[in-house]
């Protein structure tokens, strides 16, 4: 009953979040039209003005980037770095906005853009250390949980290819399902304590969360469940949706550009959905912990 109580009350939290959501929007498109143009123009200086980019709209020719020589190294280059550029600057941007979105979905939430700005700024490195060592955390579990499986797997392989692919399920399904949860629970947890408290003490703040864990495990674990379920939903209608949509002109393209971006949008609700409805969790407690009186020195 609590998990709909606090989904409903994060429901009507989303329209304050509209703005903020904008602002993180486009700072997202910025970054990726940064580092798409200069793609695009080593890809233009590569093929020139030959038959082969109308072909390209239809299907992939790999055979044609394979005949570009020296500009095929320029554009891998580029490619990797782009990606390496993109998911710098989205961890920042996440770390940076994190802040006031926790803040806006609060009960006496903010109104102002000048505000959420303020927050943004003000719980920045607090909110980035906690990504950062919740986002490792999460990435060293996600290694162990593959390899764990693979390894026990490895001791008889009657059928290398099957026994390995089912260990691979099995250990992402344990991923999905019992580890990442909790480890999200947490992380949302202490960027809610970071947004009551207004304190810079990521360390008490993971300490926090952490605690969360166990303290409110069934309302928080199935909440997560449901909205890790809808954000599934949507990656796979996002992905039946695409293949459809074939850039074979400009019209095309743009459509293709909308799509993605309603979809990237719909994922930033989700989100927002998720940090009010944790927030909900939070501020229900028997006792605030930001109103205790504890020495944190």
């Amino acid at each position: 009953m609590k998990v709909f109580m606090a989904l409903k009350y994060a429901l009507t939290r989303i329209p304050a979040t509209t703005k903020a959501v904008l602002v993180e929007l486009f700072s997202y498109l910025f970054v990726t039209v940064l580092v798409a143009y200069p793609l695009k123009r080593t890809v233009i200086a590569g093929f020139g003005r030959s038959m082969i980019t109308e072909r390209m709209r239809e299907v992939i020719d790999v055979e044609a980037f394979l005949d570009l020589g020296p500009v095929l190294k320029s554009l891998i280059s580029q490619v990797w770095g782009g990606l390496l550029v993109i998911i710098m600057a989205g961890f920042v941007l996440n770390a940076f906005f994190s802040g006031g979105l926790f803040a806006i979905v609060r009960s006496e939430g903010l109104t102002s853009v000048k505000n959420f700005f303020y927050y943004c700024a003000a719980l920045f490195w607090s909110n980035f250390v906690v990504l950062f060592i919740m986002s490792l955390i999460m990435f060293l579990a996600g290694i162990i949980s593959i390899i764990v499986p693979l390894g026990i797997a490895g001791a008889g392989m009657e059928t290398p290819d099957i026994t390995v692919l089912k260990a691979v399920l099995a250990g992402f399904t344990a991923y999905l399902l019992i580890i990442l949860p909790p480890l999200l629970i947490a992380a949302d947890y202490a960027r809610a304590w970071l947004a009551a408290t207004n304190e810079n003490r990521p360390f008490r703040a993971l300490g926090y969360g952490f605690s969360r864990i166990f303290s409110s495990f069934r309302s928080s674990y199935f909440l997560m469940i449901l909205i890790l379920v809808i954000q599934v939903i949507f990656l796979l209608l996002y992905s039946y949706i695409i293949p459809f949509m074939t850039p074979s002109d400009h019209s095309g393209i743009f459509y293709l550009f909308i799509a993605s971006q309603l979809m990237f949008t719909a994922r930033l609700f989700l989100k927002v959905l998720r940090y009010g409805a944790i927030t909900f969790l939070y501020e229900h407690l028997p006792v605030q912990p930001d109103k205790l009186s504890y020495d944190l020195t």
